[in-house]
């Protein structure tokens, strides 16, 4: 609900004897431009799902009214940030946008300078290909695969044991969770030479292997102004077989 309170005071200092009208008026104005609720209640941020909020005093088009979500700053996004936003309609009692990457919180509409915000919690679950982290420090890609993450192809000797899958399935769960990282776990389905040249992150056994596991990283560089950004590319975890 929004209210303006200094137009009350003023109102109230220019004509006391108007109180009682004042205070009667005051739920229609209050009421005047409001957000009211919004579907779904959970949501996931950063992949087109559309969500729909519902009010009152929105406005028959955007113009410059926007959406704005708590982000990362402990901070809700600006004007600028909010006209970014893909709306994909905008009414006097409802607005549609695809949800961006945000944090939960209350849902707030910025109507002509004004913030008004919901009474309930908008839950964001996950937001895809987004990590709270330095890029200078961090050498994954997110969307490494095209589909949002990186997939992991795991060689058949550890897919088709159940207790060393769930041991794999189990830490890449808890990886997932503590870097934003989608990793994403696929059986290996044929014979390629364990190299990076396949271009493949693959997890297998290498009988070969003089230590208990090594990671090979093959890397790339993308350059931008004073800072040079490495992510890996292709990776291999290989694992001696006498320590499975």
């Amino acid at each position: 609900m929004c209210l303006v309170f200094p137009h009350y005071i003023c109102l109230v200092m220019f004509a006391k004897q108007r109180l009682v009208f004042l205070l009667w008026m005051m739920p229609l104005v209050a009421a005047a431009q409001q957000v009211s609720g919004f579907l779904p209640k959970k949501i996931i941020g950063g992949k087109g799902e559309v969500l729909t909020i519902t009010g009152s005093g929105f406005g028959a088009s955007r113009g410059n009214n926007y959406v704005s979500f708590f982000r990362e700053g402990n901070s809700y996004s600006d004007a600028t940030a909010g006209a970014g936003f893909n709306y994909l309609s905008w009414s006097n009692t409802e607005i549609k946008l695809e949800m961006p990457v945000a944090f939960s919180n209350r849902v707030k509409v910025v109507i002509n300078g004004l913030d008004c915000f919901s009474d309930d919690t908008l839950k964001v679950k996950a937001n895809l290909g987004y990590r709270q982290a330095n890029p200078l420090l961090y050498d994954l890609l997110t969307d490494n695969n095209k589909k949002g993450g990186v997939t992991w192809f795991v060689h058949p000797v550890y897919w088709n044991s159940p207790e060393i899958k769930q041991a794999i399935v189990d830490v890449v769960a808890e990886f997932r969770c503590k870097t934003g990282a989608n990793y994403i776990l696929e059986p290996l389905t044929k014979w390629v030479p364990l190299n990076l040249s396949q271009g493949m992150h693959i997890l297998a056994p290498d009988s070969a292997l003089g230590a208990v596991g090594y990671n090979d990283r093959l890397w790339a560089s993308c350059i931008l102004g004073a800072e040079t950004f490495y992510h890996a590319q292709t990776q291999l975890l290989r694992f001696n077989t006498k320590q499975n």
